[in-house]
């Protein structure tokens, strides 16, 4: 027997948990996002075959207990990786952390990543290839407090891509969900009595297909062309087979069964769409569509007994405006309650305030997810004791869902409502940009909506810093208190990201010592990974993290400018620059910076990436002091600092605008005459001394350093280029 893991959505773990014990599974344990249980090679391959709510079938391969992250390379080095797959496969590892004294998954799966190509170098002398996007198996980490374990993902793509969706509409229902929306639903006892189901705002056909799949007993993974455990050494090809073969019957006895379906949407495109996923499904003889908006919509209702209707009608993505929204539920409810009595309707909604506009008493509402996007699912049963309520009257009435509270803050759904259409807005524009560029540590808003005045930085898709601007004096707390909190939370329901793993930091007017003034006493350190570097992040101690975001560009100018040259970082932070200095090649870094706490910060982060040589100087000195002193000339210098800045031993705070000038003449005298300054702040009313340019060729680079997630905020910094004329 074999102990599986299979994960599924939110909220869809007691569906998965019945599928379990039809396909034969045993010691079935439900957790949050899947179920842990025990089952044959038999059963693995049903489970990836025929679960409709499933995401994937893990296989256990060994635990271990760790006390350090870098302890996972040793646990992970005790598989016998050459036993499971062979040399000319390509694979990968994905990782999740929770609770774990390992904060960054990406690590640990670098770590388990090691360990599988020093096994095979050792036994070999050759290392098999990693292939992330499309990898012929892959394997998957867990840790949990001091536990680890390692999985086989037997599923190999994600179980919701079943294979049939080719074409998609701007919004499309993740296969799973909609799989769980419709047995939640009961449409399996509904299509048992010979039920019609409509969807009559069908985009490129899922509901409707998921639907003739579950009516017709057709397992949902038919159509893949590729499963994980297909390049796995324990894979038994006649197993496989007989499972396969039994399907295929199951399949041929269903569809003579199947109830009518169909499906219609106002959008060409979307019909279009639909009718090419149902063709590659082997439907089109099955389900019937139509190009009609549903207030046109005539169905020939050619049904045994009430049927369903289904909906997942377009909010948010598709529609942009909350009144948009509204009207299409209050128009959409009052159709459904004319032209389909005793039916049972199932509708998807952005949130309760959204399903309260259809004016229809609920008997159920559910929440689930449609990719990382919360959502609810309404079920109303459309009988004559069910009237359609106007909105105007509907909005307000607890009556609405039966049993459940009324949702006492309308305006704060919306506004979450509003925010999170923002941020996956944003998302969809920067997609490509940070795929294209390998970032994985960005901004994604920046007080876009103004009475949300906050920025939201998101560190290797598992973490959010939230850093909220004071409010103005005429704003009152209670009202800028409610906007964080919305703030707050949009952001899990953009990301999967955890309300532990959001971190929230407030930016006032800062005066004197409270600059660098800590804000707690964690000490709990992140990786994160820029530009093929690694560096250490807090995301609690500080108000900065110790990765200034929008400098990315800026880093990698000075890699590209480093080679075999002698490096300045003056304000050094915690030695960012630096690193990417040393790694463009420089033959010496000089960090100078007045905290001790950011120089060992930015030693480390040279050690994090491998550079200890004794060329790279780190020195806690004031930098007029230093800049007095030093008698050394350098080809780059790197010059950041602070809008303004003091030491506790020293009274004379350091103000960018008033001292510049004085700070760039004398890194002039430390500049070789073929050598070049960067210069940057962000200082928002800051203007360069003109006397600066009878010493320096002054070129300003700020739009060029611009990174694209900061390009809402355009003064997020200034960046000039100084060298000496001729």
């Amino acid at each position: 027997m074999y102990r599986l893991f299979v994960t599924c959505t939110r909220y869809l773990e007691p569906l998965l948990k019945d599928e379990l014990e039809v396909l034969g599974a045993s010691d079935i344990k439900q957790t949050v996002a899947g179920c842990h249980a025990s089952g044959d090679l038999r059963t693995a391959y049903q489970l990836c075959l025929w679960s409709r709510v499933g995401s994937r079938v893990l296989l256990k391969l060994h635990e271990f207990e760790f006390s350090h992250e870098d302890d996972i390379y040793t646990g992970a080095a005790e598989v016998s990786w050459e036993g499971l797959f062979s040399l000319s496969s390509t694979f990968a590892v994905d990782a999740n952390v929770s609770k774990s004294r390992v904060k960054n998954a990406n690590y640990a799966a670098l770590k388990v990543k090691d360990a599988v190509v020093d096994s095979f170098r050792k036994s070999s002398g050759r290392r098999p290839n990693v292939n992330t996007e499309n990898p012929d198996i892959r394997f998957h980490l867990h840790t949990e407090k001091q536990s680890a374990i390692v999985y086989l993902d037997l599923s190999g793509e994600s179980l919701h891509r079943r294979g049939y969706r080719l074409s998609g509409t701007q919004a499309p229902l993740r296969e799973t969900s909609a799989a769980g929306m419709l047995l939640k639903a009961g449409w399996p006892e509904i299509a048992a009595q010979g039920g019609a189901l409509i969807d009559p705002l069908c985009g490129s056909g899922t509901l409707p297909i998921e639907a003739a799949l579950i009516a017709g007993n057709i397992a949902p993974g038919l159509l893949r062309s590729r499963f994980g455990f297909e390049s796995w050494k324990g894979h038994e090809a006649d197993t496989w087979d007989a499972v396969r073969t039994e399907a295929e019957t199951a399949r041929a006895q269903g569809v003579s069964q199947m109830p009518p379906i169909y499906g219609s949407d106002k959008s060409r495109k979307a019909i279009d769409a639909a009718a090419e996923n149902i063709k590659r499904a082997g439907l089109s003889d099955k389900i019937q569509l139509k190009t009609q908006p549903f207030e046109h919509l005539e169905v020939p209702l050619q049904a045994a007994a009430p049927g369903l209707i289904v909906a997942n009608p377009p909010y948010g993505v598709r529609l942009q405006k909350r009144e948009e929204v509204d009207l299409l539920y209050s128009q959409f409810g009052k159709w459904i309650k004319e032209h389909f009595p005793n039916y049972t309707a199932a509708i998807l909604a952005p949130d309760k305030a959204a399903a309260k506009q259809l004016g229809l008493r609920a008997d159920r509402i559910n929440t689930i997810y449609n990719g990382n996007l919360k959502i609810v699912l309404v079920r109303i049963t459309l009988d004559d004791a069910n009237s359609f309520v106007p909105p105007e009257n509907s909005f307000n009435s607890p009556a609405f869902i039966q049993g459940a509270p009324p949702v006492q803050d309308e305006d704060q759904t919306s506004g979450v409502n509003m925010l999170v259409n923002r941020i996956l807005k944003n998302k969809r524009q920067l997609k490509k940009y940070l795929k294209k560029n390998g970032i994985s540590s960005y901004r994604i808003y920046d007080a876009d909506i103004p009475q949300y005045a906050a920025a939201v930085d998101v560190y290797e898709d598992r973490y959010a810093v939230v850093q909220e601007y004071a409010p103005p004096k005429e704003i009152e707390p209670e009202a800028a208190e409610q906007r964080l909190q919305e703030l707050l939370a949009a952001i899990p329901q953009c990301f999967e990201i955890d309300k532990s793993s959001i971190f929230l930091k407030q930016r006032k007017r800062q005066k004197g010592s409270s600059q660098y003034s800590k804000m707690n006493t964690e000490h709990e350190f992140f990786i994160v990974k820029e530009g093929g570097l690694k560096f250490y992040v807090n995301f609690t101690d500080y108000l900065d993290t110790g990765l200034f975001l929008d400098h990315r560009i800026t880093r990698s100018i000075i890699r590209e400018k480093s080679d075999q040259s002698k490096f300045l970082n003056l304000f050094a932070y915690t030695c960012t620059a630096s690193v990417y200095a040393a790694d463009g090649g420089a033959v010496k870094t000089v960090s100078v910076d007045t905290s001790n706490t950011y120089l060992e910060w930015g030693k480390k982060n040279f050690a994090l990436n491998r550079y200890t040589s004794d060329s790279h100087l780190f020195v806690r000195r004031d930098v007029f002091e230093f800049l007095s002193s030093d008698f050394e000339t350098y080809d780059l210098i790197f010059v950041d600092p602070p809008t303004f800045s003091n030491r506790k031993s020293d009274e004379n705070v350091f103000d960018v605008q008033r001292d510049h000038l004085r700070m760039l003449t004398l890194a002039a005298e430390h500049l070789k005459r073929t050598g070049e300054i960067i210069f940057s702040n962000n200082y928002r009313r800051f203007q360069l001394d003109p006397a600066l340019y009878d010493l320096f060729d002054i070129k300003e680079i700020s739009l060029d350093t611009l990174p694209q997630d900061f390009s809402r905020n355009k003064k997020i910094h200034r960046t000039w280029l100084l060298r000496f004329p001729g």
